[in-house]
């Protein structure tokens, strides 16, 4: 076999993988005075970071499912079956938004579940906002940020995500 380092221990919530090494000693120097600026470094919690955004994409996307739940999907039955699409492929959004942010809250399959939301908002930007990939809203943003939000968020989860051996 190929000659290997060893790995080193993970730390808790796979926060290993992100190797920035020591915190900085931040000083600054005032009127003679040193300030010690390591208040701000208690900040810094890779982890922690990646927790909250992996619940806040989840909650998010939730709130969208459980609109489905009550709602319906017709609307999106009815894009599909515009663009000549299987209607059967509606029930999927089930899946990208409530399953799969169910996975991401509990912290079970969360490289497959952030991969899910990831199809789930190609075929919303794809099948509803084409027409808007390149407009701005009334506000300035971007006309869909909130579904590049998702989009992107989904791919930086499944890209952080610590390696749990398929848990």
């Amino acid at each position: 076999g190929r000659d290997r380092p060893p790995r080193r221990p993970r730390a808790r919530w796979g926060a290993a993988r992100l190797n920035h090494g020591d915190p900085p000693q931040h000083k600054k120097e005032e009127k003679g005075e040193t300030t010690d600026m390591r208040f701000f470094d208690a900040f810094h919690n890779p982890p922690a970071g990646l927790a909250i955004l992996r619940w806040t994409l989840a909650i998010l996307l939730l709130l969208h499912g459980i609109a489905k739940i009550t709602g319906g999907i017709s609307g999106i039955e009815g894009m599909l079956a515009k663009a000549g699409l299987s209607t059967f492929l509606a029930y999927g959004t089930y899946i990208g938004e409530v399953v799969a942010p169910l996975l991401l809250l509990i912290n079970r399959f969360v490289v497959p579940a952030a991969l899910i939301i990831v199809i789930q908002m190609l075929f919303a930007i794809g099948l509803a906002h084409t027409g808007e990939l390149f407009k701005l809203s009334r506000t300035g943003g971007w006309a869909i940020e909130l579904q590049a939000f998702f989009l992107l968020n989904a791919v930086v989860v499944a890209l952080t995500a610590p390696r749990t051996g398929g848990k």
